[in-house]
């Protein structure tokens, strides 16, 4: 990954950040977002056919989350799917006190996560039509 792609692509995720951070309500978070340049093999999935690129790590009862992103993955990406990454990240902070610990694969909460992002991306999307 090049210098001037990494400075493109975090622009393009802050600008994401900037969009979404307040209207989710995250005003109240302490957010951390690592960009991780030299990336980590992306965690592959057999079951589901999906690469991760993004975690979270929430402390929910302090209102601290850390979400690192994997950098080189995302590189080919177009910002609609680098949107529905992070605001699935983002979910992760919200259903994060609900995890149980012995849940290893935590797939109820991923299932969660991605069908409460496509929500809320939806109804942005509806209210920016609708307004129009």
């Amino acid at each position: 990954m090049t210098d001037k792609e990494y400075r493109d692509l975090k622009k393009r995720l802050e600008k994401i950040i900037y969009d979404w951070h307040g209207a989710l309500g995250l005003g109240w978070w302490n957010m951390e977002y690592l960009y991780n340049r030299d990336g980590k093999p992306p965690i592959y999935s057999e079951d589901t056919n999906y690469c991760t690129v993004m975690t979270c790590e929430a402390k929910w009862p302090y209102l601290k989350a850390t979400i690192e992103i994997n950098m080189p993955p995302l590189l080919g990406l177009d910002d609609e799917t680098l949107e529905a990454d992070l605001v699935h990240e983002w979910m992760h902070v919200f259903l994060n006190e609900m995890s149980e610990k012995n849940d290893k694969d935590h797939k109820h909460e991923e299932r969660v996560a991605t069908q409460l992002a496509k929500a809320f991306i939806w109804t942005r999307d509806k209210g920016r039509k609708e307004a129009k």
